[in-house]
């Protein structure tokens, strides 16, 4: 029997049957709106189809992370990156042509074209771009999913400036995906000590502590990721996946709305499922199918493998 993987952007479980935790994750203040996984190294088949349902529905809203950010970029901040990008072609001396290229790196950015991003951001840096082009550098870097490149350029932005939240916080999107876990945590906990108005860096800590199976610290941190700006919508599910984990099913399916109702039942019977609650998984699973206004298949044959 083959089992569809899991949420290849929002959710993501060990093969072994502990949920690896939600990886929905929001890359602050890059300037584009990209869903990215907090890791892209899970196994995409279990050993034992039955040992844990890969079955989450990756159709609700909720579970897509926005970047929410672009107004609060560090050293940009512009509704307008084709006109500032086309200053790149003035003649200029050194020092105003080098910030120039980091405008044009950062509208780059929000425009998705991080490998043309990441070049500028290069040349900037040759240019004596400091701290600000190996930021820009380092998140285009993640985002091409270089990380052991994108680790070395934000290690040396954080060292020569420490303020720079961005850099904190996409140092420790390579960090876990390098599988250092622990400096990925500590990496988010000094994004968003920097910046706690912005949520996108404690949605990242949400799912870092979940991921190391510290929920309540994970269910903390995403509360204060729903307080703040940005990233609530990403936020916002991985809370109701934490609670699900935690085995508050109450509160994981509670205030759905209605057109993600048995999407998230589903999703909490998986959760259920996978803590070996099979009665509740069973009980969530029939709830999702019997709320949908259409046929759920997803809920049905997961429904199904827990009964055969």
């Amino acid at each position: 029997m083959s089992i569809i993987s899991g949420i290849s952007a929002s959710f993501v479980f060990s093969r072994a049957g502990k949920a690896a935790a939600a990886a929905v994750i929001s890359l602050a203040a890059n300037g584009c709106a990209t869903v990215k996984t907090m890791t892209d190294d899970f196994e995409r088949k279990w050993e034992d189809p039955k040992s844990i349902l890969a079955q989450m529905d990756e159709t609700a809203a909720a579970n897509r992370a926005s970047d929410s950010s672009a107004a609060q970029m560090a050293a940009f901040n512009s509704n307008d990156c084709a006109k500032k990008a086309g200053l790149l072609d003035e003649t200029a001396d050194e020092a105003t042509l080098t910030a120039r290229q980091i405008v044009g790196g950062e509208c780059l950015l929000a425009s998705g074209k991080n490998e043309e991003a990441s070049k500028l951001f290069a040349i900037a840096e040759e240019n004596a771009g400091g701290a600000i082009a190996l930021q820009g550098k380092g998140v285009a870097l993640v985002r091409l999913g270089d990380f052991q490149q994108a680790s070395t350029a934000l290690q040396s932005a954080t060292a020569l400036d420490p303020s720079l939240w961005r850099a904190w916080n996409a140092y420790g999107v390579a960090a876990d995906n390098l599988g250092l876990k622990d400096e990925a945590i500590a990496s988010f906990e000094k994004a968003a000590e920097l910046n706690p108005a912005d949520g996108a860096a404690l949605n990242n800590l949400g799912v870092a502590l979940l991921k190391t199976d510290r929920r309540p610290e994970a269910i903390a941190a995403l509360k204060r990721a729903l307080e703040a700006d940005g990233a609530r919508e990403a936020a916002e599910a991985n809370l109701r996946l934490a609670y699900a984990l935690d085995g508050d099913y109450a509160n994981s399916t509670r205030a759905l709305p209605d057109t993600e109702r048995a999407i998230g039942l589903n999703n909490a019977g998986v959760a259920a499922a996978t803590r070996g609650d099979t009665a509740e998984a069973k009980r969530l699973f029939a709830r999702a199918i019997e709320e949908s206004p259409h046929f759920y298949a997803k809920a049905y044959n997961n429904l199904s493998l827990l009964t055969e």
